[in-house]
């Protein structure tokens, strides 16, 4: 007969074979199905300002979002958090052919946050762009996202909002 030591070692070898196959079965069921893409709508409301910096040689603009997601489809049993962030896009043609600034960002951690819904919310980061670049840019706006999970690999999205474009002269 075996003794209580080797039957407590088959034992535990058991439950940890089981836990790691549970581990890769709730790593691997999120990729067996395509979420639905959550509802988004992002657009520029008003413009601070547009200014000259000539301190640091740049231009800088203040702008105020109005933010609509529903990120809920993107929360599932393995997503421990999300991390949404608004990214704004512009060419500049004196120095670099495209920039992509964060001008907003939330950490998400449950499923019933993630209503975002921002009304006149003024950005956390301001656009700078280390020239003269900004005045009567086209700007590109995109909700952006990073699904973290319990157990397995990183997961990204996103969808691009309403295109804006800068006034031609500064506004102060």
């Amino acid at each position: 007969m075996h003794s209580a030591g080797t039957r407590a070692s088959i034992l535990s070898s058991y439950a940890i074979g089981g836990v790691f196959l549970l581990a890769i079965a709730i790593a691997v069921a999120p990729t067996l199905y395509a979420p639905r893409l959550p509802d988004v709508s992002v657009r520029v409301n008003s413009l601070a300002f547009l200014r000259y910096l000539p301190a640091e040689e740049c231009d800088q603009a203040y702008i105020a979002l109005d933010i609509n997601a529903d990120l809920r489809p993107l929360f599932h049993t393995n997503t421990k958090h999300v991390y949404a962030y608004v990214t704004a896009a512009y060419a500049n043609s004196t120095t670099h052919v495209r920039n992509e600034v964060v001008v907003w960002d939330r950490m998400i951690s449950s499923r019933e946050a993630a209503d975002v819904k921002v009304a006149k919310g003024w950005v956390k980061y301001s656009l700078k762009d280390w020239g003269v670049g900004l005045r009567g840019a086209p700007v590109r706006l995109w909700l952006r996202w990073s699904l973290m999970p319990r157990i397995g690999g990183l997961a990204y999205g996103g969808i691009e909002g309403e295109p804006y474009t800068m006034p031609v002269e500064y506004t102060q």
